[in-house]
């Protein structure tokens, strides 16, 4: 048997070093690109940076934000105060939104029991509306529904337009030290940025946070649609091995649709991390980094953990994928007792939008 950990199935990112080496190639590379840092956002390099991702998504303009709530709170009442939707405007977020609960998703739903009272405190300047069921993410029909768009269960794009921005994570996926980036046009840009600095984000400079999202941007393009393949197989591979040990993983969504999905177990947490150790032991594998909580639909016979792809992990092969999972499946059939079933996700179709609705007193 292992005596150590060798594959890290749940490592998205490579080790990084000691923060004197991060801080060390941060310089190299400062050093070798003649790079400057800003004055409060003002710097040639920095502004570069965010009209390459604006031009990237195809929008007018960027702002880089130092984390991504600031940007999405300065994004709110910026769009708000954009449209003259009042002084208390009504906003629609998914029930275990982190923006109401200040945390991610956990226990969908105690956070749906306590959706009003963290509005209340966290949004206190919106009314803020939950959109969709608290046990699955938002579809295409809650947004139908919520804003009346004729059409849209049609055409996608019809949706795309009632979107004036695009949000950027540079830690999530692209692995920099931390930071996001809010993209739109050059008007909405210009009053988050201003949004921003009300709320405390205008820094001094955001060089060092800038040109690490900048390099870490640079070393990942190309890199999501591999790691969004090989998820994929991974996730076939660890379905595979449960059915043949008769033991009920799930997936959602059951086939990734990005570089990340949701992973849900059978048995308490305690259990699980107790058989995990197990057979990491054992095989020389870890299946994840930590369980966040019974998640969206399942109650507290079932856990979950976020499996991200990325360069810590996307070189473990098919057999060490088998290797590890299986191990665990066989200490969970053995060792622990059988679920209730998960439940099912709606699929009843919503009515139909009354017709007389106008489209912008929906929205608003």
């Amino acid at each position: 048997m292992a005596s150590q950990k060798t594959i890290d199935l749940g490592a998205q990112h490579l080790p990084v070093g000691s923060a004197a080496d991060q801080l060390r190639a941060l310089a190299d590379a400062a050093e070798a690109t003649g790079y400057a840092f800003d004055t409060y956002g003002a710097g040639d390099g920095l502004n570069a940076f965010e009209a390459k991702v604006a031009a990237m998504l195809g929008k007018e303009a960027g702002l880089f934000v130092a984390t991504g709530t600031m940007a999405q709170q300065s994004v709110l009442r910026a769009a708000t105060w954009v449209h003259g939707l009042g002084s208390k405007p009504k906003v629609f977020v998914h029930g275990t939104s982190h923006l109401v609960h200040q945390d991610c998703l956990r226990d969908g739903a105690e956070q749906a029991k306590k959706f009003a009272r963290h509005a209340a405190v966290n949004l206190p300047d919106f009314d803020a509306a939950a959109l969709g069921s608290f046990d699955r993410v938002i579809q295409l029909r809650d947004v139908v529904t919520a804003f009346y768009v004729p059409g849209a269960e049609r055409n996608a794009a019809v949706l795309a337009e009632l979107f004036d921005t695009v949000y950027v994570s540079f830690y999530k996926g692209v692995g920099a030290l931390a930071s996001a980036m809010v993209l739109g046009s050059a008007a909405i840009v210009a009053k988050v940025r201003r949004e921003v600095a009300i709320h405390g984000g205008k820094l001094h400079t955001a060089g060092p946070l800038a040109l690490s999202a900048e390099l870490a941007l640079a070393k990942s393009a190309g890199a999501f649609a591999p790691r969004f393949e090989r998820l994929r197989a991974m996730v076939a591979v660890v379905s595979a091995a449960a059915a043949d040990a008769g033991v009920a993983v799930e997936f959602d969504p059951p086939v990734p649709e990005s570089a990340m999905v949701h992973c849900y177990l059978p048995g308490r947490a305690e259990d699980l991390e107790r058989l995990h150790a197990a057979a990491a032991a054992a095989t020389g594998v870890t299946l994840w980094n930590k369980l966040r909580g019974p998640g969206h639909a399942r109650d507290g016979t079932w856990s979950y953990f976020e499996w991200s792809a990325g360069p810590g992990n996307v070189a473990a092969t098919d057999d060490d994928v088998t290797r590890g999972w299986a191990h665990f499946l066989a200490l969970c059939k053995a060792e622990l007792p059988a679920p209730a079933p998960a439940a099912e996700p709606e699929t009843e179709v919503p009515p139909e939008p009354p017709a007389a609705e106008p489209p912008a007193a929906a929205a608003a």
